[in-house]
């Protein structure tokens, strides 16, 4: 494989608006699964604690 062809079509991969927009809505999907990890963490630390304080 021509490495001067594989740099032209990262280069046009790069500049596809389609895929632009896939990684965007990709990320922003990563973004919201770890929001949602984190919360459930600190749900089940805070459940934790009380329960304790409660026994």
């Amino acid at each position: 494989m021509d490495p001067s062809s594989v740099a032209g079509d990262l280069g046009a991969a790069v500049n596809d608006p389609q895929l632009q927009h896939f990684i965007e809505v990709e990320t922003q999907k990563q973004r919201f699964q770890q929001l949602v990890h984190q919360m459930t963490e600190l749900c089940w630390s805070l459940s934790e604690s009380l329960q304790r304080f409660n026994e």
